[in-house]
């Protein structure tokens, strides 16, 4: 019961930094972004990631990442981003609408972002922290195990985000079920992960498969 609660209590405080740093980026660089956001929050985050037993070497790097990546992402978030209003003046365009279409091109980094802290395991990403505690065999299979999950996630996600298959749009439900079986490649459960895996090209193919016998 206090390691599901403090689980719960770490995800809340990821989704609260992740907020505090792009609010914190309105209108401000990315390195001082990263730099005032490392100050205030990571020893908190590392604190949490060592409380569910992430060593504190990986916790550390997780945790300084997921701030640049937010750092960087803040930059071209609306309403305010720098990138977006040098781009859009650069060809005589509407910085909000640029700032919209920036995050919806880079929505899959506002989630990825989060997984270097979610699990030890989701750490090997980083692949150092893994490989100086479990060894290279384990650090291979499991980088190469969490990079086809993240990249298959991408995948759920852009065509979610697209609403196109086979040149017919997708329904809202179907947009959703992507969603949700992106989402279940990222949960830091083996057997949830398996789920994902097998209903993803699933659903995929069903979706695909109605839309040539409708054609």
């Amino acid at each position: 019961m206090v390691l599901t609660s403090l689980f719960q209590s770490f995800y809340v405080a990821i989704f609260f930094v992740a907020v505090f740093s792009l609010i914190l980026g309105m209108g401000v660089p990315p390195t001082a972004t990263y730099i005032t956001a490392s100050l205030l929050t990571a020893p908190v985050i590392v604190r949490f990631a060592t409380a569910m037993g992430i060593p504190e070497q990986a916790a550390l790097l997780a945790t300084h990442m997921f701030l640049f990546y937010y750092a960087v992402l803040a930059d071209i978030t609306p309403p305010v981003g720098l990138s977006n209003f040098a781009a859009a003046s650069v060809f005589g365009v509407n910085p909000i609408d640029v700032g919209i279409k920036a995050a919806k091109v880079a929505l899959p980094k506002y989630i990825i972002a989060a997984l270097f802290l979610t699990s030890y395991e989701t750490t090997a990403l980083l692949i150092m922290p893994t490989l100086l505690t479990e060894g290279l065999q384990y650090t291979v299979y499991m980088f190469l195990v969490k990079f086809a999950l993240v990249l298959a996630a991408i995948w759920a996600f852009t065509i979610a985000n697209v609403g196109w298959i086979g040149g017919r749009a997708l329904s809202v439900l179907q947009r959703v079920v992507f969603v949700v079986l992106g989402g279940m490649l990222l949960v830091p459960n083996w057997l949830i992960n398996a789920v994902g895996a097998v209903g993803l090209p699933a659903f995929y193919l069903l979706v695909k498969k109605s839309r040539h016998e409708t054609a």
